[in-house]
């Protein structure tokens, strides 16, 4: 068996060294190593799961021939390639207002969820960038930024600073003891 990274949006095999799928280019630094079976052939015969060009000393020089000349190629027809749409995730804020996060975004007083926060009374008690939500292999997570207050999820002990933590539809994100927000 081969060692690699299997594509979570395609499902692709990869050999190791790849940063991207071979098969649709998506990110797969991130994921974890795993043994890639090796596909049988008709006769059972094992072969290889991904395959890579031999190297240049191990390939028989090739002849010389005379070049044959060649027609320029006609430009390739524009394709309307749309990009992938980025993740995101919706928290509906305790005043029932709806706040659409990207990867990355971070939630506080000077940040993602201002509006709702600076409405509250004794909103200093959360920090003007308090949390960072972000995506990685197929699931969102939080991490805790350096804060007097603390994060806390579904009523369960204070998040530490620094600290990752997933996040799922419905679990309550509470930042100080003021401010909630509901993952949709």
């Amino acid at each position: 068996m081969a060692e690699g990274r299997i594509c979570d949006s395609c499902g692709h095999p990869n050999p190791l060294g790849e940063t991207e799928c071979l098969n649709c280019q998506e990110h797969i630094d991130g994921l974890p190593i795993v043994e890639i079976p090796e596909p049988q052939t008709e006769a059972g015969s094992v072969e290889p799961a991904v395959s890579a060009p031999a190297p240049a000393e191990c390939r028989p020089p090739e002849k010389a021939e005379a070049p044959i000349p060649q027609q320029p190629e006609p430009p390739a027809p524009e394709r309307d390639i749309q990009p992938k749409p980025e993740p995101t995730i919706c928290l509906l804020a305790g005043n029932g207002q709806e706040i659409k996060v990207k990867d990355g975004d971070e939630i506080g007083r000077e940040a993602i969820g201002a509006e709702y926060l600076n409405s509250l009374e004794n909103n200093d008690y959360v920090a003007r960038k308090h949390i960072r939500v972000f995506w990685r292999n197929g699931a969102w997570f939080l991490k805790t930024l350096p804060t007097k207050n603390g994060t806390y999820i579904n009523d369960g002990p204070r998040v530490p600073i620094g600290e990752e933590r997933k996040i799922n539809p419905c679990d309550e994100i509470r930042l100080s003891t003021i401010a909630r927000f509901v993952v949709k």
